[in-house]
């Protein structure tokens, strides 16, 4: 592992773009024996972000209240400003990070982390993707692999239980909470790689 610091918030070529977002710890709505759910929210590190609700699948219709994205620079400052000066805000702000529109991948990997190290199937899919950058998860059990393609992009693809293990793969519909970045640089083109992931 290397230095704690380097996270998404200081990488090239993350902070080129403005998409970051604050998310929190809700408590999971499944039941409190259930882990927490991470949620995102706005700047003010409250309110919720929100797509609303048509009315189309028969629940009541809610208007959208979508968080803005954010700069680097703009999420480290509101992360730092919460939740000392906002007693609403009861549990702490962290970073996450929306690849839809930058050209970037997030390839993730949950439990794939042991008291020996990574698993071999994280191994494995590592050597798929050489030079990306890796990072590993706030949960210290996961890692999350950082690509570039070109094109559209695979979009939001769910969980797929594979050889290696449980994959999901986010190019958009999603953001990401910001772990520890181990090495690697997320600018490196993995596009064929991608697509035969996610085929």
């Amino acid at each position: 592992m290397t230095d704690t610091n380097f996270t998404l918030l200081t990488a090239q070529p993350f902070t080129n773009h403005t998409a970051y977002t604050l998310w929190r710890l809700d408590p999971n709505p499944a039941g409190a024996d259930r882990k927490p759910i991470k949620v995102p929210v706005h700047f003010d590190g409250v309110t919720r972000h929100d797509l609303g609700n048509d009315g189309s699948n028969g629940k009541p219709v809610r208007p959208p209240n979508p968080a803005p994205p954010l700069t680097a620079g703009q999420a480290a400052e509101w992360q730092a400003h919460h939740p000392a000066s906002n007693p609403a805000c009861a549990i702490p702000n962290q970073v996450g990070y929306r690849p839809e529109g930058t050209g970037l991948v997030c390839v993730d990997l949950d439990g794939c982390i042991g008291p020996d190290g990574w698993a071999p199937g994280a191994v494995a899919l590592f050597a798929r993707f050489p030079g990306a950058l890796i990072e590993q998860s706030t949960s210290g059990t996961g890692a999350h692999i950082w690509v570039s393609v070109t094109g559209p992009g695979p979009g939001r693809k769910g969980k797929q239980t594979t050889p290696l293990g449980d994959v999901e793969v986010y190019g958009g519909g999603q953001f990401i909470a910001c772990g520890t970045v181990l090495g690697g640089d997320a600018s490196t083109d993995h596009t064929e790689a991608v697509a035969a992931l996610v085929a």
